[in-house]
C-alpha cells in the first residue's frame, strides 16, 4: 500500500485510515458527516482512480455489486448504502464492520501453530450459509429469481464483528440475471481458485 495523507474529504464523507485493498479498490473506514455534528461510521470502497479511464467495464462491475447488494436486506450481509460518481471519483459507501475477517481469524490461529476452535468457526460458517442462501433466494418485485450467486466465498469476504455479527460482503463478480457488465465467457473463471467448488 502506499502511503496516503489522511483524513481525506470525498463529498459528505471524511476518510479516516484504509483498512483494505484489492486490485481493483480500496476500501476504507469513514465518516458520513452531516447538520449539527451528525456523524455515521461506514465504510467507502473507493474504486483506483486509475482503472476508471483504462478500463471502463470496471465501472460496470462495481455497478453491478452495488445494485445487487443494495437489494439484500439480510443480518448476514454487508448491506450497501450509496454509489457516488463525481470528481473522478467512483465509489461505495457501505456498513462498516467493526471486527476482522475470517482470513485473519485463520492466519492467526496458523501463526500461533493452533487449531481455531471448531464451535465459534461452525457458528461463523452457518452464519455465513443463512447470508448466502438468502443472497441465491433473491427476486425481483415480480417474483422471478435473479438466479444470484456468489462466486467469491472466502475467508476474506466474511467478516466478524467485534459484537459476534457475522457479514458477508463483496458480491464485486456474483452472477445474476440482469448484470450490467459483460458475461463470463464459456471456461473462464472468477473468484479465487483455492475456494471453488
Amino acid at each position: 500500500m502506499t502511503e496516503e495523507i489522511l483524513p481525506r474529504q470525498l463529498g459528505r464523507y471524511r476518510l479516516l485510515r484504509r483498512i483494505g485493498e484489492g486490485s481493483m479498490a480500496s476500501v476504507y473506514r469513514a465518516v458520513l458527516e452531516g447538520p449539527h455534528g451528525f456523524e455515521n461510521e461506514v465504510a467507502i470502497k473507493l474504486v483506483h482512480p486509475e482503472l476508471l479511464a483504462a478500463y471502463p467495464k470496471v465501472v460496470k462491475m462495481a455497478v453491478d455489486e452495488a445494485r445487487i447488494a443494495a437489494r439484500l436486506h439480510h443480518p448476514n450481509i454487508v448491506r450497501i448504502l450509496d454509489l457516488v460518481e463525481e470528481e473522478g471519483c467512483f465509489y461505495m459507501v457501505m456498513d462498516y464492520v467493526d471486527g476482522v475477517s475470517m482470513r485473519v481469524v485463520l492466519d492467526a490461529a496458523r501463526e500461533l501453530s493452533a487449531q481455531p476452535p471448531l464451535g465459534p468457526i461452525l457458528e461463523v460458517l452457518a452464519a455465513a450459509c443463512d447470508g448466502l442462501h438468502a443472497a441465491h433466494g433473491l427476486c425481483r418485485a415480480d417474483g422471478t429469481r435473479l438466479n444470484l450467486v456468489h462466486r467469491d466465498v472466502k475467508p476474506d469476504n466474511i467478516m466478524v464483528s467485534m459484537d459476534g455479527e457475522v457479514k458477508v460482503g463483496d458480491f464485486g463478480i456474483a452472477t445474476f440475471v440482469d448484470r450490467v457488465a459483460d458475461a463470463t465467457a464459456q471456461g473462464q473463471r472468477k473468484g479465487t481458485p483455492a475456494y471453488m467448488a
